[in-house]
């Protein structure tokens, strides 16, 4: 009864939720609030509903606008936009976040300062040529190694590291982790940069970082940085944001990804899809050179029923010294032309056995991964006592536990 009876004390989430939704509505001077504040993280929505933040330089505020009263402000918003606003404050349940639900609103101005500051930095490069194609270079089209400057624990490697993993196994990832959001964070990237370019063997570079407001990427609108990945030896694919965020880094590298997971596809190919069109190519081959052979025991077939059977005997062996080397020929062509299709067939596939990870295990070698994380395992420093590994052979896997001395270097 005493259990019941503390049990019935305890409120659940929506009833806490619902008692501070009636809070703010009971209090007067939330329900009329006037504010002024610079928009960000404002994206256009299909329902004509506007949603965004309302921020200053020390704090922000998420707000909504309902399509009856979008449809009277007169203006189009854009992020970086300065504007005033009267509204109330509303908690949407769901979430347990407060938020501003307004009524109006009007410009004060059609800018903020960082997006002025972006279009002036943006602007200067521009003009100086640091943007122009004729600098762009292409990508590898098989990387065997692939930088990545970013956060260590964000989604973005993780995504990376998925899509690589998926198109191509047998490239590997180095990562240089790097602040992607706060003051310094384009400092590190450049050190990512300079870093990655020293490594011999990085065939590509991608940088980024996932969404934000303005003012979370505005690291990536850092000159310094843009002239760094100008300077970059090696291709730099910047992955900044979503889809509809662009960054000075995104004009200033050779590719612009829409997002993280598009950059590891733009870096990793598909070898499943390889492996499909050279079959796909073989087969159109075999089909060719059948209809060829159909075609040519047509002409022979057309031959040996002309009028030219029906003449004297002359006329007739000249005709079949004709068809025997007519068949010579198709014999000759058939064979050439087959060998040459197998010849390509061949070349392909040591081509794509050079990208099979299987194969390099065959040869005796082995992959060691963090049975915990799934991390593969390439350094004895990483290795700690009592840690448990899987290790990859051709043929299987075992497990295994590192109780030994640590030993650096080759044995």
């Amino acid at each position: 009864m005493l259990r019941e009876l503390i049990t019935d004390l305890y409120l659940s989430v929506s009833q806490l939720n619902d008692y501070v939704s009636d809070l703010f509505l009971k209090d007067e001077l939330l329900s009329n609030v006037l504010i002024t504040g610079e928009v960000s993280s404002f994206r256009p929505n299909a329902s004509g509903h506007l949603y965004f933040t309302l921020k200053d330089e020390n704090a922000a505020v998420r707000c909504v606008m309902f399509r009856s009263y979008a449809s009277r402000i007169g203006f189009q918003l854009e992020n970086g936009m300065k504007v005033r606003c009267a509204g109330n404050v509303t908690l949407y349940k769901k979430d347990g976040q407060y938020q501003l639900n307004l009524k109006s609103m009007e410009k004060v101005d059609d800018k903020g300062e960082l997006y002025r500051k972006y279009l002036e930095i943006k602007e200067r490069l521009e003009q100086e040529g640091l943007f122009d194609a004729a600098f762009k270079r292409p990508l590898p089209k098989f990387p065997k190694r692939i930088g990545v400057v970013t956060s260590s624990t964000g989604a973005v490697i993780r995504d990376i590291i998925t899509v690589s993993l998926r198109r191509n196994p047998g490239a590997d990832i180095l990562l240089y982790p790097a602040k992607v959001q706060g003051k310094g964070s384009a400092e590190e990237i450049i050190r990512g940069i300079r870093y990655l370019n020293g490594k011999e063997d990085i065939d590509v570079i991608i940088i980024g970082r996932g969404g934000g407001s303005m003012e979370d990427l505005f690291e990536f609108n850092d000159e310094a940085l843009a002239r760094a990945i100008r300077q970059s030896e090696v291709p730099i694919v910047s992955a900044v944001g979503h889809e509809t965020d662009f960054t000075i880094a995104d004009f200033a590298a050779d590719v612009r990804a829409a997002t993280p997971s598009a950059a590891a596809e733009l870096c990793s190919p598909d070898v499943a899809a390889i492996v499909r069109y050279v079959d796909v190519q073989v087969s159109k081959s075999k089909r060719q050179v059948l209809n060829n052979i159909t075609k040519m025991k047509n002409d022979v077939r057309a031959v040996t029923r002309s009028a030219a059977m029906n003449r004297p005997r002359m006329a007739i062996g000249e005709t079949m010294q004709r068809i025997d080397y007519l068949r010579r020929t198709l014999e000759k062509d058939a064979f050439s032309a087959i060998k040459g299709e197998y010849d390509r067939l061949e070349t392909l596939k040591k081509q794509l056995s050079a990208l099979n990870p299987g194969d390099v295990l065959k040869r005796g070698y082995s992959a060691v991964v963090d049975q915990a994380s799934g991390k593969g395992i390439t350094s004895i420093k990483e290795l700690t006592m009592g840690q448990m590994a899987r290790i990859y052979f051709a043929d299987g896997s075992a497990e295994a536990m590192f109780t030994g001395t640590i030993k650096e270097g080759v044995q």
